[in-house]
C-alpha cells in the first residue's frame, strides 16, 4: 500500500536524522511498544451521520473500541454500551457502523470480538447477530436501501458475507476474496464492492449474484461510494478509490469506470463522500491515508487538498496505521452542510466544505478513577478523577462536585488538547484522610498529591521512564499500615514497582522490583508490614510477591486482570482474579485457583470491575462487572450470583474501567454494613447504590462545556488547533501543501525532541534538548 511505503521513507529519514544529530544510540518514536501506543485516546475508527440528520443532528462515531452519539454540541456524546462487547486489553473491537436509509432505528455494528451485532432501536439496545459467521472478524458492512434486514458485509481478512434477516444468519457469497469496500445505490437494490485484487463488482439483486464491471490490477479497492441521479430515472454516480490513490468513476451506475482524480497522492483512498446536491454541484471529498481530505467540485476530475487544522499523532507510524480514516457529510434542516472526519488523532468537524477544520473531542468526560473516603460514615466524601478534565470532590455523597484541579494545571501539550490539565489515571484517599486530608493521585508520569483535601496539589517525580517509551501510568497502592509507615507503592506499565516510606513525597521513591510485566492491578496483604505481601494483575497474568515486590512469581488464571483481595485475607487466603475470560479465586493464599463459573458467569466472561465488601468476613458480598451484561452480585463468596443493577443496564451504563485502566471502579462504602452503600463509575457517570446494588442513581459530574468555563471561557471558542503556529509539540498539523512533524528520540546524554519539517519535499531537521535526568512532560 501506498500509505504503508510512505511511512518506511519517513521512518527512514527520522533515523538517519537522530544518528547525525546524536551519534549515540537512539531509540525513535514515542512508545514504540504496543501498550504504550496512543496518547490521547479519541482514536476514531468510524463516522456515522444520521439519514435523518437534518431533523435529529445525531452522529455517531466509534471511539478508541467505544460507540458514542453525539447529543448537541461538540463535547456532548453518548456511549452506548448496552449489548455490545468491548475488546480485550489492547485489542480492537468495534470497527465500523451502518443505519438503515429506509428505517434510523436500525443500525449494524461490526466488530473483531463477535462479528455482528444489531440494534433496532437506534442504538439504545444491541443483540449479536452473528449466525453462521463463528469466529469471523468483520469488518465493512453495508445495508440494502430497501430493505434494512439485507446486509452485506465482509471479514477482515477473507470473504464477502450476505444475510436477508437481518443477521440471524449469514451465508458466504461465492468468488470473493477479501473484500475492503461495500455500498449500495442509494434508492436501489444495486450494490457494489470492490475487493483486494483490483476488481469492481455489481450486483442488482442485494448482494444475490454478482458481475465483474472493472479491474485495477495490482491496486486493492480500498473504498466505494453512489450518488443517486438529479433524475431518479436516470443512472447513478459511483466512484471507487483504491489503495494507491486511483480514482475511477462510472456515470452509468456502476455498469463501467473510467479513471479520473488529477492531483490525488499516491496512497490509500480511505473513504469517499458525496454532496447531497451532487447531481448539481457535483461535489465529493476523500479521506487519504495520511494527507488528509482532498475535495473536487468537478465530479473527481480534479482536486485540491482541503485538510488545514486536521491534526494526527506520531504514534500511528510505530503502530502502523492510518492516519485517517472516513469522511462523512451531513446536511442541516437548512441545507448548511457539515463535514466530519474519523482519524487516529480523534473527530474533526468543517463548516466550511473541508477549508478549515477544528478538533471535536468525544471523550472529555470519561472517569477514570474513583474513591471513597475512609471516613465516609462522617464526611460523605467521594473523590473523582477524570481522563481530561481534572479532579472532583464531594462532600455530599456525590449529589454536589468541587472541581479540585489547582496544581493540576499544565500547557495545552499531546496529552491534552482539550484543557490545561494533566490527565489522571486513578484517585486514593489516604487511610488517615481524617486527619491528615491527603489525596493521592497519578498522571501518565508524576505521583500527585494533595495534603488539604484537594484545594491544591503537587506533582512528584519518581523516575524518568525506560528509553523506549516516554509513559509511566502509575497505579496506586497505600499501605494498609499507611499511619505508621507512611508507605506508598506504585506499579508501573513497564512492570517496575516502586516505594516511598515518606508518604509519596518527591525525592523518596526507591525501584524495589520488576513484576515482569505492565501493572493493572496492585493489591497489598492487609498484614503488611507484618506479612510483605503482594499480588499484581498483569499483562502475563497474576504475580505474587512476598518480599514486598522485590521479586515475582506467577500464579493464578492467565491474561490482564483486576484483583480484590479479601480485608480478612489473614483467615480465609481469599483473592479474585477477574480477567478477559471470566473470574477465578483462591482460598488458600494462591495455592491453589478455581475459576468461577456459575451462572451467568462463565469462561467466556470479560470481567470489567470486581469489588468486595469491606465486612466480606461476615457477609460474603461480591460485585462484578460483565461486559455486555451487566452487574452481578455473590453474597456466598462466589458459589453463586444474581443479576443486579438491571436499571444501570436499561440506561445505557456498564460499570467499567476507562481506556489504559489503573482505577477500580466499584468503591464499598466503608459503613457498607449499615449504609448498604457502593459508588461506581460508568463511562462518563458516577452511580451510586444504597441498598448493596439493587438500584441505581445517576450523580453526573459538571459537563465538559461548565468544566471550561469554569477554568477559561476563552477555550469554548478556541479554534487555534488548525494553526499551525500554534501547534504543540509533538503534534502535526496539515494544511493545503504543508506537514508539519516532531519526533520524540531518546538518547545517552536524555531526552532529545527532533523536528521534522517537510515542507515542498525538504526536511528540516531541529531539535531541542532537555536535561537529563529533568521531569518529562505530562
Amino acid at each position: 500500500m501506498g500509505a504503508s511505503r510512505a511511512r518506511r521513507r519517513l521512518r527512514a529519514a527520522i533515523t538517519w536524522s537522530a544518528l547525525a544529530l546524536l551519534l549515540s544510540s537512539v531509540v525513535l518514536g514515542i512508545g514504540g511498544r504496543r501498550a504504550d501506543a496512543h496518547t490521547p485516546h479519541d482514536d476514531i475508527s468510524d463516522v456515522v451521520v444520521s439519514p435523518s440528520y437534518a431533523r435529529d443532528g445525531r452522529v455517531f462515531v466509534i471511539a478508541a473500541n467505544r460507540l458514542l452519539v453525539s447529543t448537541g454540541g461538540p463535547y456532548h456524546w453518548k456511549p452506548l454500551v448496552r449489548g455490545l462487547p468491548r475488546a480485550p486489553e489492547d485489542g480492537k473491537s468495534l470497527d465500523r457502523v451502518a443505519i438503515s436509509a429506509s428505517d434510523a432505528d436500525v443500525m449494524y455494528v461490526t466488530s473483531r470480538v463477535g462479528g455482528v451485532f444489531r440494534s433496532a432501536d437506534a442504538g439504545a439496545s444491541w443483540r449479536r447477530a452473528a449466525g453462521g459467521l463463528g469466529d469471523t472478524q468483520i469488518t465493512p458492512i453495508a445495508i440494502s436501501p430497501a430493505d434494512p434486514n439485507v446486509v452485506l458485509a465482509s471479514g477482515s481478512i477473507s470473504g464477502l458475507y450476505r444475510t436477508t434477516d437481518g443477521g440471524a444468519q449469514w451465508t458466504p457469497v461465492s468468488g470473493f476474496g477479501r473484500v475492503p469496500a461495500i455500498a449500495f445505490v442509494p434508492g436501489t437494490r444495486r450494490a457494489v464492492v470492490g475487493d483486494s485484487a483490483g476488481r469492481v463488482s455489481v450486483s442488482d439483486d442485494d448482494g444475490a449474484t454478482w458481475a465483474q464491471v472493472a479491474s485495477e490490477p495490482g491496486q486493492a479497492i480500498s473504498a466505494v461510494a453512489a450518488s443517486t441521479g438529479a433524475d431518479p430515472a436516470k443512472p447513478a454516480t459511483v466512484f471507487a478509490g483504491t489503495g494507491r490513490g486511483r480514482l475511477l468513476r462510472s456515470d452509468d451506475g456502476g455498469d463501467t469506470f473510467a479513471a479520473v482524480g488529477a492531483g490525488l497522492p499516491k496512497e490509500a483512498v480511505n473513504s469517499i463522500g458525496l454532496s447531497a446536491t451532487y447531481p448539481d454541484d457535483r461535489t465529493l471529498w476523500v479521506s487519504m491515508a495520511s494527507k488528509g481530505v482532498y475535495r473536487s467540485t468537478d465530479g473527481g476530475r480534479t482536486w485540491v487538498r482541503a485538510s488545514r487544522g486536521l491534526t494526527t499523532d506520531l504514534q500511528a507510524m510505530t503502530v502502523d496505521v492510518d492516519l485517517f480514516r472516513t469522511v462523512a457529510v451531513a446536511t442541516g434542516a437548512n441545507g448548511d452542510r457539515t463535514l466530519f472526519e474519523a482519524g487516529f488523532d480523534g473527530l474533526s468537524r468543517s463548516d466550511d466544505d473541508g477549508r478549515h477544520w477544528v478538533s471535536s473531542e468525544t471523550l472529555v468526560d470519561y472517569i477514570a478513577g474513583l474513591d471513597v473516603s475512609p471516613d465516609y460514615a462522617k464526611d460523605s466524601t467521594v473523590a473523582v478523577a477524570s481522563y481530561v478534565k481534572g479532579a472532583y470532590l464531594s462532600t455530599t455523597s456525590g449529589k454536589n462536585w468541587k472541581l479540585i484541579d489547582k496544581g493540576l494545571e499544565f500547557p495545552l501539550s499531546e496529552g491534552n488538547k482539550f484543557a490545561p490539565v494533566r490527565r489522571l489515571h486513578n484517585i486514593v484517599f489516604s487511610p488517615e484522610y481524617a486527619t491528615d486530608r491527603t489525596l493521592f493521585s497519578a498522571s501518565w508520569t508524576s505521583f500527585l498529591k494533595s495534603t488539604d483535601a484537594g484545594r491544591s496539589w503537587s506533582s512528584n517525580f519518581v523516575s524518568a521512564p525506560p528509553p523506549d517509551t516516554v509513559l509511566r501510568q502509575f497505579v496506586i497502592a497505600v499501605s494498609p499500615a499507611y499511619a505508621s509507615d507512611r508507605t506508598i507503592f506504585l506499579g508501573t506499565r513497564q512492570g517496575d514497582v516502586y516505594r516511598s516510606d515518606r508518604a509519596g513525597d518527591d525525592k523518596s521513591w526507591k525501584l524495589v522490583g520488576n513484576a515482569g510485566s505492565r501493572v493493572r492491578t496492585l493489591v497489598i496483604d492487609p498484614g503488611f508490614p507484618r506479612r510483605p505481601g503482594f499480588y499484581a494483575g498483569t499483562e502475563n497474568g497474576v504475580m505474587k510477591s512476598g518480599d514486598a515486590g522485590a521479586t515475582w512469581t506467577r500464579t493464578g488464571p492467565g491474561g490482564l486482570s483486576m484483583l480484590a483481595i479479601s480485608p480478612a485475607y489473614d483467615t480465609d487466603g481469599t483473592l479474585f482474579a477477574g480477567t478477559e475470560a471470566g473470574l477465578s479465586v483462591t482460598r488458600d493464599q494462591s495455592k491453589t485457583w478455581t475459576e468461577l463459573a456459575a451462572p451467568p458467569l462463565s469462561a467466556t466472561s470479560l470481567v470489567e470491575a470486581i469489588a468486595v465488601s469491606p465486612t466480606y468476613k461476615d457477609d460474603q458480598t461480591l460485585l462484578v462487572s460483565v461486559s455486555g451484561a451487566g452487574l452481578y452480585r455473590s453474597t456466598d463468596g462466589g458459589a453463586s450470583f444474581v443479576e443486579v443493577g438491571t436499571d444501570l443496564t436499561e440506561s445505557n451504563h456498564v460499570i467499567a474501567d476507562f481506556t489504559n485502566p489503573s482505577g477500580t471502579p466499584i468503591q464499598f462504602s466503608p459503613a457498607f454494613a449499615k449504609d448498604r452503600t457502593v459508588f461506581a463509575y460508568s463511562g462518563q457517570d458516577v452511580v451510586r447504590s444504597t441498598d448493596a446494588g439493587d438500584t441505581w442513581d445517576v450523580l453526573r459530574l459538571p459537563s465538559a462545556t461548565a468544566y471550561l468555563r469554569t477554568v477559561d471561557p476563552a477555550l469554548l471558542a478556541d479554534t487555534s488547533h488548525g494553526d499551525p503556529s500554534t501547534q504543540p509539540a509533538g503534534r502535526t498539523t496539515t494544511d493545503d501543501g504543508r506537514d508539519r512533524k516532531t519526533f520524540v528520540a531518546i538518547g545517552v546524554g536524555g531526552l532529545v525532541v527532533l523536528g521534522v519539517t517537510i515542507v515542498g519535499g525538504v526536511r528540516f531537521l531541529r531539535g531541542r534538548r532537555r536535561r537529563a535526568g529533568s521531569k518529562p512532560p505530562d
